[in-house]
């Protein structure tokens, strides 16, 4: 299974390697990271988490054939009277 995700952060990679993984129960997932851009603010807010995110998995759909494509963005949200920071994972098939 080949995957892209929008990062080269090889934390994030090692996440997104692992997640597959156990939820898909495969051991042959190929992930190639990619530097997308996420088209946001640099601190997103509110939606603009989630669309930074989207937009990356698309910029990422858009390289070679894969079978996922993922982008991860996190921001800033706020709720109940506060500032929190929320992140967001997208993938698209």
């Amino acid at each position: 299974m080949k995957i892209i995700v929008g990062t080269k952060n090889a934390k994030k990679v090692e996440t997104v390697t692992s997640i597959f993984q156990e939820i898909m129960k495969l051991d042959d997932v190929e992930v190639v990271a990619h530097n997308a851009e996420s088209k946001v603010p640099e601190a997103p807010h509110d939606r603009e988490t989630y669309e930074g995110a989207l937009n990356r998995a698309i910029e990422c759909s858009q390289l070679e054939t894969a079978d996922y494509f993922v982008g991860l963005e996190s921001g800033l949200v706020e709720r109940y009277g506060n500032m929190f920071e929320e992140a967001w994972a997208v993938y698209i098939q």
